[in-house]
């Protein structure tokens, strides 16, 4: 007779539940692309809009980034669109940092926030694994 213990029950849930949240069709969204080194508008006080075309692309982008690269004497804010399959910030070096959203032009704000689904992920793998 087949005996599986709680553990290995509670894995085979997390990669059940990991799997149907992650197989979605992906759709292209919107996102700034731009710097602040040749447009002062998109620096850390961004100041661009939907309606400045000339800096939004929808290149099948599944995700934004919005990245902050500290060079001599100055700081660069970048925005573009992106293929990563991660929803949130991480810190690359002491002089990069970059994060990633999946919401049309999600990429233009000054701080970035974890989506939903990243959340529920990591409270059920927190009751689960306790």
């Amino acid at each position: 007779m087949l005996h599986i213990t709680m553990d290995v029950l509670s894995v085979l849930c997390i990669y059940c539940f990991l799997f149907l949240t992650t197989v979605v069709e992906v759709e292209n969204i919107r996102c700034y692309e731009c710097t602040s080194q040749f447009t002062s508008s998109c620096g850390k006080d961004f100041k661009l809009k939907s309606s400045d075309t000339n800096y939004i692309t929808d290149d099948q982008c599944n995700r934004c980034l919005k990245r902050i690269t500290i060079q001599p004497n100055i700081k660069v804010y970048s925005r573009e669109c992106s293929k990563a399959t991660v929803d949130n910030c991480n810190t690359i070096s002491a002089q990069e940092e970059q994060c990633f959203c999946d919401t049309d032009l999600c990429n233009k704000s000054s701080t970035m926030t974890v989506t939903v689904t990243t959340l529920i992920i990591n409270i059920m793998l927190f009751y689960i694994l306790k």
